[in-house]
C-alpha cells in the first residue's frame, strides 16, 4: 500500500502528460483531457470491481474497461478510434509497469520485477515502431494505428508464452491465459495486417 498511492498517482499524471502529448495536434486540449479522464474513470472502475469480484481477472477487466472509455470518448468528442487507442495504449503503459513494480514491493517477488521489465521493453518497442513503421513497404496505408497493434500483439504473445511455459504469473488467469493471450495476440495482428491493406 505505502507504493501503491504514489505509483497510482504518478502512472496518472504521466497518463494524462503522454495521452495528450499524442493527440495535442489534431484535439483541442478540453476535448483531450476530458476524455483521458472518462477513460481513466472507466479503468478504475474496472478496477474497483474486479478487487472484490474476480480479483485475477483484473488485467482483462481493465482491458475491457479502457474499451469502453475509448468507445464513449469517440463517441462523445467524434475523435477517430484508432488515434484514440493507440495513445491510450501508450500512455497506460506505465501505469501497467508501476501495478508489477508496487506488487514488488508489497511481496518481494521477482516476479513483479519481470513484469515490469517486460512492460518496459513493450514500452520502448512502442517508440521504435513509431518512428519507422512509414518505412515498412508492406505497411502502405501508413495509418496511425501500427505502434499499438504491434506492440499489443507482442505483449499478448509474451503473456501467452510465460503461461505455457511457467503457468500461472501475476496478473494470470491460471489456465485460460494462454488462450485468451494467445487469441488476442493473433487478432492484433490480423488487425494490423487488414490496416495495412486498407488504404
Amino acid at each position: 500500500m505505502i507504493l501503491e498511492i504514489p505509483l497510482g498517482i504518478l502512472g496518472i499524471v504521466l497518463f494524462l502528460f503522454l495521452y495528450w502529448r499524442r493527440l495535442k495536434d489534431d484535439y483541442v486540449a478540453n476535448h483531450i483531457f476530458t476524455s483521458a479522464l472518462i477513460i481513466v474513470l472507466s479503468l478504475f472502475f474496472g478496477l474497483f470491481i474486479a478487487s472484490f469480484v474476480v480479483p485475477l481477472w483484473w488485467f482483462w477487466i481493465a482491458l475491457v474497461s479502457l474499451v469502453c472509455g475509448i468507445l464513449v470518448s469517440v463517441k462523445k468528442f467524434r475523435m477517430r478510434v484508432n488515434e484514440v487507442a493507440d495513445a491510450v495504449f501508450m500512455a497506460v503503459l506505465p501505469l501497467y509497469m508501476f501495478s508489477f513494480f508496487a506488487y514488488f514491493g508489497s511481496t518481494r517477488d521477482f516476479r513483479g520485477v519481470i513484469g515490469s521489465l517486460c512492460v518496459l521493453f513493450i514500452f520502448i518497442a512502442f517508440f521504435v515502431f513509431d518512428a519507422n513503421y512509414k518505412q515498412l513497404s508492406w505497411y502502405k496505408s501508413g495509418k496511425i494505428g501500427f505502434s499499438s497493434l504491434a506492440s499489443m500483439g507482442i505483449l499478448l504473445f509474451m503473456r501467452a508464452l510465460v503461461a505455457f511455459l511457467f503457468g500461472n504469473m501475476v496478473s494470470f488467469v491460471g489456465g485460460y491465459e494462454i488462450y485468451l493471450s494467445g487469441i488476442f495476440s493473433i487478432v492484433s495482428f490480423g488487425t494490423l495486417a487488414y490496416l495495412s491493406r486498407n488504404v
